[in-house]
């Protein structure tokens, strides 16, 4: 590549590969082949090179990058990495998965029919709150459950934000594309700060427990999960990020184009997205794991006790907060490497379904029960250690 000063890769074939020839007419057969891999990877091009060798020397401008060191002798340098290997084979780390064409449109139609449910679902639990709200004045003052409602919210606009963004992109306005793409993001950021709430008010019930009053709660959480998202989104939309985005396939031709952040803005993704959701993954997990180990401590101190909890129903708790606290949404670091297609498939089903699994878990923990039906008058304080015991 001659258009690159100072970053052209090269390849170096070993001396012995020749010193079998013995005439003018003796060759020997290298192939090379420059895959396009696109503005997104660590390197703008991979190479693979089939020849019948002992051993390859391959030079890459550039330290960066995951390699594969069986067979290989990998010496990173100032401004270069050298790979010596006896395998052939693409060296590339790509920054999304590598699907066929097949793949990818196969998971955008589970996408759509797992988004469908959930937004049905989501409005389903919304509706089922304020009926209980009206019937069970508990509603009113339990503040749990108003978060799981604006979780499911936030869930709602984004499921519906993915079910209209391929219909918008379609119409080839420019600015209703840079709309949705801009509102997408904004819903996805609602989603991640919400499930960051939902981890807080459960470090607040089950960790911290004392001393946990605030004023205006509600008010200042309604603040950070609907109005951060905003303040990043109107931040970034401001320096044009948003517009027409294509996936691409194995060939680097076009999979699927949706209206998102744009390429030439990658590093938007990088930092609102992957990173923020990384830290909230990090702050989630810790609290998952310390009410985890809450939850099953609790058999050894309850244990011969008529309140002694069965381990299924303290897994399903557990399963239940992993939804909440979106834990299945980490899989998304997983979709590169070997295992992107098994990970991105296990994404997108969980996560398309995020609504569905948040309705039956609050069916199950909030639904009132034949004896919750005649204490319905009880303080929302008392509802709130009630709920917190049962799951």
């Amino acid at each position: 590549d001659t258009s690159v000063k100072g970053k052209v890769s090269n390849i170096r074939l070993p001396r012995g590969l020749f010193q079998s020839f013995h005439n003018e007419t003796d060759y020997v057969k290298v192939a090379v082949l420059v895959l396009d891999v696109g503005e997104v990877s660590m390197f703008k091009v991979s190479v693979a090179v089939t020849v019948r060798a002992e051993l390859l020397r391959v030079n890459f401008s550039g330290k960066r990058g995951g390699w594969n060191t069986s067979g290989c002798l990998t010496i990173p340098r100032d401004r270069e990495t050298m790979c010596c290997c006896d395998h052939l084979t693409f060296f590339t780390l790509l920054m999304t998965p590598s699907l066929d064409n097949i793949a990818a449109q196969m998971l955008l139609t589970i996408a759509n029919v797992g988004c469908g449910i959930s937004v049905f679902f989501s409005a389903l639990t919304i509706g089922l709150y304020f009926a209980l709200r009206f019937i069970y004045k508990k509603f009113q003052s339990n503040d749990t459950v108003k978060i799981h409602v604006n979780l499911t919210s936030s869930l709602l606009l984004l499921n519906l934000a993915f079910l209209l963004n391929k219909w918008i992109f379609s119409l080839n306005h420019q600015g209703l594309c840079q709309g949705i793409g801009g509102f997408t993001h904004y819903c996805l950021l609602c989603c991640f700060t919400w499930m960051a709430i939902e981890a807080f008010q459960v470090y607040l019930l089950v960790i911290k427990v004392t001393n946990i009053y605030m004023r205006h709660y509600m008010v200042k959480l309604c603040l950070v999960g609907w109005g951060f998202p905003a303040l990043v989104v109107t931040i970034t939309g401001s320096i044009n990020s948003y517009g027409k985005y294509t996936i691409t396939d194995m060939a680097n031709q076009p999979a699927v184009t949706l209206c998102w952040i744009n390429s030439t803005h990658v590093v938007v993704h990088y930092i609102t997205n992957c990173s923020y959701f990384g830290l909230i993954l990090l702050f989630n997990t810790l609290v998952l794991v310390v009410v985890a180990w809450k939850l099953f401590s609790l058999q050894r101190t309850t244990a011969g006790k008529e309140e002694k909890i069965e381990t299924w129903k303290r897994g399903f708790t557990v399963l239940g907060l992993s939804c909440l606290l979106g834990a299945t949404w980490g899989l998304a670091f997983f979709t590169y490497g070997t295992m992107s297609v098994p990970a991105a498939y296990l994404f997108t089903v969980l996560n398309s379904l995020q609504g569905f699994f948040i309705f039956i878990w609050f069916m199950v923990l909030y639904y009132p029960k034949k004896d919750a039906a005649t204490s319905s008058s009880g303080s929302g304080k008392n509802v709130k250690v009630t709920n917190a015991s049962r799951s």
